[in-house]
């Protein structure tokens, strides 16, 4: 065109908002299409759409995983039979490489497993490690059996034995020390004496001789119950008794004898 009139005709002519997808081209460059138009491209790419392909159709890039299907459906009915999904425990493998077991099937290892479970075992069959119990025992029945007989439940007191350590006994045993208890018990300590003389915790029965003063320890709770026994065998003579406290005793006449008893505050005759 020489005018602008016919430059703008031109362009109106040429001008592709009236063409139809058949009169517009396609470069096809990179796509790897084959169609030189849009109507052409669209057709193809209608044609080899997937959108209408059957599974068996699509192809597989098998590369990665293993499959040897090409296709789709060939996947799919590749997964389908090895799916674990409708197998028995007896068509699933079972890798023992770390569990010590044999079995190589699941239902093996379960077998394998019940075989060699505790649950319906005897205590007879079941081991027993006696490394730090002292015990001598290799079952677990064996060791109750050896926990029962040495068990002290059905011991007598002269088959307990007994720490004598620290109580001062010379008892082995738990009999010989309720022995020996029993005897201390029933057992007083009879003191002769011919001098003023102050009574202690190791005195019980005290026998005077000539005329002398028997002091007693201050009555305290301490010695709440205490118990002394003077017997004054000096025909002539009484025996003074200090320390009686208020209202207690205060002596033993010739050929007498008093039984004391501490209340806590002084000390009472009882016989």
């Amino acid at each position: 065109a020489a005018t602008v009139k016919a430059a703008i005709d031109e362009l109106n002519t040429n001008n592709t908002d009236d063409q139809t997808a058949l009169e517009v081209t396609y470069d096809n460059t990179t796509s790897g299409l084959t169609a030189a138009t849009v109507k052409a491209a669209i057709d193809e790419l209608n044609t080899n759409n997937t959108d209408d392909q059957t599974a068996l159709e699509v192809t597989y890039d098998n590369t990665t995983s293993g499959l040897t299907a090409a296709t789709v459906k060939a996947a799919i009915d590749e997964l389908n039979t090895n799916n674990t999904d409708d197998q028995t425990a007896l068509e699933v493998t079972y890798d023992n490489t770390t569990s010590g077991l044999t079995a190589a099937t699941v239902k093996a290892a379960i077998d394998e497993l019940n075989t060699n479970s505790t649950d319906d075992q005897t205590a007879l069959e079941v081991t027993y490690d006696n490394t730090t119990s002292g015990l001598t025992a290799a079952t677990v029945k064996a060791a109750i059996d050896e926990l029962n007989t040495n068990s002290t439940d059905d011991q007598t007191a002269l088959e307990v034995t007994y720490d004598n350590t620290t109580s001062g006994l010379t008892a082995a045993t738990v009999k010989a020390a309720i022995d020996e208890l029993v005897s201390e018990a029933n057992t007083k300590p009879i003191t002769s004496i011919n001098s003023n003389t102050t009574l202690n915790g190791s005195n019980y029965t005290v026998v005077t001789i000539g005329s002398i003063t028997v002091t007693l320890p201050t009555a305290s709770a301490a010695n709440t119950g205490r118990i002394y026994v003077i017997v004054n065998t000096d025909g002539s003579n009484a025996v003074i008794i200090n320390g009686g406290g208020p209202g207690g005793v205060t002596g033993v006449a010739a050929n007498a004898k008093a039984w004391v008893q501490s209340d806590g505050a002084k000390w009472i005759q009882i016989n």
